[in-house]
């Protein structure tokens, strides 16, 4: 008699069908969340870059600043004539408006300080290597981490040479940022459990960490092995390797370079766990399998209850719609309709599960969609900042330029200088405190102003102001000559309407209406000279104040009525709020 085969019960060969059909889809998942998890690696990595990139976008922000300052000061004639009470004067108000800088000090060629906002004449720094540098080779030089001798704050210096009229090197300005300016941008950062930003000097030393940890303390050299392999790899690069707590991190650095040629002088770290992209992975797999075992013990017990019904062709379609989504078919459904107990559970299921692992894959291209929108929104702000920040410190300077040919006096130099700085930099300071990116209010903005001569002293004894300002918002580009305006209409008439001890009111209003705009001031001194033309004045004020009415596509007018009068109608670009400012505030002197 020949051998008896046994073939399993319907049952059983149910199960085995089941789970057979199963184990393509149980590849798939588990295919499918090991390359997410590469995937979620690699956007560690990309993360790690990007958080980089913006901190470094910043540092070179924060150089170029320091650039633009000390270019300015060391191009005065004070400092290249060496006039040491006059500059002393000068770093003391540029202090004031920079606190995030812990001093500003001019040398001369020995490293001994001539002029200091903190420092007393005769110290010598000549040992420190970023005067040294500036001296030696004639160009701005950053140095090393340091503690300021004024009072050890941890800061970075930088220094530029002074030239003399003849060209010669006759000292040079130099400043240091402090470093704790840096922890209010830091917050900003949204660093993952365990990642950290740090900067490193160009000797290794730890200028920067944050957030602050005692396994790596400021002014001490960095691990070894992670200094090495920064220098071996040269301006830029990425590795993993074992910090000084003993995590493993990915880093991700960048070197930083005053200008093309310069030796890097700063290098910017940052370091996440890679444990972070581990664990994302194994969570994210050992769902997906828990899933598949839920999603086949499921299709088992309906199997083994439906032994009595035919599942040949049912099973095969299964069979071939795992096959499809094994070959990268996602949209590969059943879509049987049947509601049976046994494969039409398992084929619910099965489309349950295509849909899922679809949908991830349209997510995860959805995400990286708009993750390259934020980058080039984030890119268009920096620009845009770098761009506004430039043009007003271009402006400064000719301001600066302007006032020094028009007046001989260093204390009116510096008087007017200051409320025309400080009207800009008011402008800054409202942009920064919207959440959005409207525009300025002119309206605000001209009260602030008038506040801000008054509580300078700029503004007479007894003077009252009456304001009656509308809200008018444009763009920044507009809002710095109409600042500047105001600020010199206003201060030429505490100069001269109030002059000697009178009081009296100035009187200012600002109304907009179908996108153009109207500005007042009045007061009631003893009004203008018979044929008086402020736009032919002697006096910068007035003329630049003509200047400013053009640069605004307006023309300014006056006249007399019980006092001087000016006014300006000029196009707003916008409407203006209903909404007024007006009240009534008495001068200090």
């Amino acid at each position: 008699m020949g051998r008896t085969v046994r073939y399993p019960s319907i049952r059983s060969a149910m199960v085995v069908s089941v789970l057979l059909a199963l184990a393509p889809a149980l590849a798939i998942v588990t295919w499918t969340g090991l390359e997410q998890g590469r995937y979620l690696a690699d956007q560690s990595r990309q993360e790690t870059a990007r958080q980089l990139e913006a901190f470094a976008g910043y540092q070179e922000r924060v150089s170029d600043a320091v650039r633009q300052i000390l270019t300015t000061i060391a191009s005065l004639p004070d400092f290249r004539e060496g006039e040491a009470d006059s500059m002393t004067a000068i770093l003391r108000a540029v202090h004031a408006i920079n606190p995030g800088y812990v001093n500003f000090t001019a040398v001369d060629v020995s490293g001994s300080v001539t002029a200091s906002s903190r420092l007393p004449p005769g110290t010598w720094l000549g040992e420190r290597l970023h005067l040294r540098l500036a001296l030696a080779n004639g160009r701005m030089e950053a140095g090393e981490y340091v503690l300021a001798a004024t009072d050890a704050e941890p800061s970075f210096p930088f220094a530029l040479p002074i030239l003399s009229p003849d060209g010669r090197i006759a000292g040079a300005i130099a400043t240091l940022y402090r470093l704790s300016s840096y922890d209010g941008l830091f917050e900003t950062f949204s660093l993952p459990e365990g990642s950290f930003l740090g900067m490193v000097d160009a000797k290794g030393i730890r200028v920067y960490f944050y957030p602050a940890k005692d396994t790596n303390p400021l002014g001490k050299p960095i691990k070894a092995e992670v200094w090495e392999r920064m220098l071996r790899m040269g301006d830029a690069g990425s590795f993993v390797e074992t910090g000084s707590d003993g995590i493993a991190r990915n880093y991700a650095f960048k070197a930083l370079r005053l200008s093309p040629g310069h030796a890097p002088y700063m290098y910017l770290v940052f370091g996440m766990p890679t444990a972070i992209a581990e664990g994302r992975s194994r969570r994210i797999l050992a769902r997906n399998l828990a899933l598949m075992a839920a999603v086949g013990l499921l299709g088992t017990f309906f199997a083994r209850e439906s032994s009595r019904i035919l599942f040949g062709k049912r099973l095969a379609r299964i069979i071939a719609t795992t096959s499809l989504i094994r070959e990268g078919n996602l949209s590969a459904r059943l879509g049987t309709g049947d509601d049976s107990p046994d494969l039409g559970q398992i084929a619910t299921a099965l489309d349950l599960m295509a849909g899922t692992v679809e949908r991830r894959a349209e997510e995860r291209e959805r995400y990286a969609l708009r993750l390259a929108e934020s980058l080039r929104g984030k890119e268009m702000l920096l620009k845009e900042i770098h761009h506004r920040v430039k043009n007003n410190l271009q402006l400064v300077l000719s301001l600066i330029q302007m006032q020094g040919d028009a007046s001989g006096d260093l204390e009116s130099f510096k008087a007017a200088m200051e409320t025309r700085i400080s009207s800009m930099a008011l402008v800054h300071e409202m942009l920064y405190e919207t959440s959005d990116d409207r525009g300025v209010d002119l309206g605000e903005y001209a009260r602030r102003i008038l506040e801000l001569i008054l509580q300078t002293g700029r503004g007479a004894s007894g003077v009252g102001l009456e304001l009656d300002l509308a809200a008018v918002e444009v763009e920044l580009e507009r809002a710095v000559p109409f600042g500047l305006l105001v600020n010199e209409l206003a201060t030429n008439a505490f100069k001269h309407a109030f002059a000697d001890g009178r009081g009296g009111t100035l009187r200012v209003s600002l109304s907009g209406r179908g996108g153009r705009a109207r500005l007042e001031l009045a007061d009631d001194g003893p009004g203008l000279p018979p044929g008086f033309d402020p736009c032919a004045s002697r006096g910068l004020g007035l003329r630049l104040a003509c200047a400013l009415a053009e640069q605004l596509g307006g023309k300014l007018a006056w006249g007399v009525a019980q006092g001087a009068r000016f006014s300006l109608e000029f196009p707003a670009g916008g409407q203006a709020d209903s909404s007024r400012s007006s009240g009534k505030s008495a001068g200090t002197g």
